[in-house]
């Protein structure tokens, strides 16, 4: 990925759909440091799978730019 590791899709991710097997792992990532960093159970933010993949196709499937980005919405 690239916030630590690459993954073997050389391809372009943005091209993907959202249940590709090559999306989930940025997905698992976003949400996990998402549900660490900045997601407010009081909040009523859809944090739902395609919720969270719109801010990594914004940042080309970069988790930490995507973090970032859901913090300024959250």
């Amino acid at each position: 990925m690239k916030s630590g590791g690459e993954t073997d899709y050389e391809g372009d991710l943005n091209s993907l759909p959202d249940d590709s097997n090559f999306v989930k792992p940025y997905l698992l990532e976003l949400r996990q440091r998402a549900q660490k960093d900045i997601i407010d159970p009081q909040q009523s933010l859809n944090w739902s799978d395609s919720f969270l993949i719109k801010f990594l196709r914004a940042r080309d499937f970069n988790v930490e730019l995507s973090l970032k980005v859901g913090i300024s919405v959250g």
